[in-house]
């Protein structure tokens, strides 16, 4: 490659990768309590410091991908670390891959852009070559005005993050129901898996859900990994959407329960003054406790089942 082709090949590899990492971060966002939840599911955090590790590595990633569009590297230390970073989230793939097979969406693109563990990692395997290319080649110092505009930007964008997309703290609710929405559950429902149960005896957990709702989302994703743990006998779930939606919203928040399919004139025509999302434990037809996206504690949400 001749002096000319490489002056014009190597800023075009470092602005696309710099975009790349920046584009990661930012999809994160949205929403970013997939990248939260995501992080509890895969054990990697725990419901206190998943909102916390989940803002830092999207800003350290924005911030990685800012510094490599404008070249701002002391040692090649950001390539390093950019390398670095890569190789720990291939680790995360891999596990994903052999924990969960290659059908979900792995979150490292968000929801903006969904994909595969397998389909991720080849992205990344690209991403190292590029960066051994890039740590291969003698790099210029940046300015002491490419430095100042580098640390106004991140500071920028690191205040916006946080402002926008604020840290949550946990609720301490009583889900003992003062009034109730009105639900009526009379006769037996077929669930997906073909049985026919009464809502009406022993004790339920019943999950309703729009699969097109993001609350709805983030409630049963939650529900989903509290589930897992729990292994609940007793889940059912009354699910608003198309057969694609329900596929997808399954597969999304690992509930894979009984479930009842509604589309939404159905669902509202039967039981016009319900709600969604919604957490209802009941027994015998009475509702004992129940929960809505205000009040779903999840962090007690087992403790209070009992």
């Amino acid at each position: 490659m001749n002096s000319s082709t490489n002056s014009l090949f190597i800023p075009i590899l470092k602005y696309l990768l710099g975009l790349v990492f920046i584009f990661s971060g930012i999809s994160k966002l949205f929403p970013i309590h997939l990248t939260e939840l995501n992080l509890v599911y895969h054990h990697i955090a725990n419901w206190d410091a998943s909102p916390y590790l989940s803002r830092a590595l999207i800003i350290f990633e924005i911030i990685l991908g800012i510094a490599i569009f404008m070249g701002i590297s002391y040692k090649k230390i950001t390539l390093k670390l950019s390398l670095i970073f890569t190789l720990l989230f291939c680790i995360y793939l891999v596990i994903l891959l052999l924990n969960d097979g290659n059908s979900q969406n792995c979150g490292c693109f968000g929801n903006v852009l969904p994909m595969t563990p397998g389909e991720s990692l080849t992205k990344n395997i690209v991403i190292i070559f590029i960066l051994i290319i890039l740590l291969s080649i003698p790099e210029q110092n940046p300015t002491k005005l490419g430095i100042a505009s580098f640390l106004i930007i991140i500071v920028s964008v690191s205040s916006l993050i946080l402002f926008y997309f604020p840290i949550y703290t946990w609720l301490t609710v009583n889900p003992t129901p003062k009034k109730t929405v009105p639900f009526d559950f009379t006769g037996d429902l077929t669930f997906s898996d073909s049985k026919s149960i009464s809502l009406m005896s022993g004790k339920k957990l019943i999950g309703v859900f729009n699969t097109t709702c993001s609350n709805c989302r983030e409630v049963a994703y939650k529900l989903g990994i509290v589930s897992k743990k729990h292994q609940f006998k007793n889940l059912y779930l009354l699910l608003v959407g198309d057969s694609a939606d329900i596929s997808d919203f399954i597969i999304e928040t690992h509930l894979n329960y009984p479930y009842k399919k509604y589309t939404f004139f159905e669902f509202v025509k039967l039981y016009p003054h319900s709600t969604w999302p919604w957490i209802i434990s009941s027994e015998d037809g009475i509702i004992k406790k129940q929960w809505t996206y205000e009040t779903f504690d999840v962090k007690n949400f087992y403790q209070q089942l009992k």
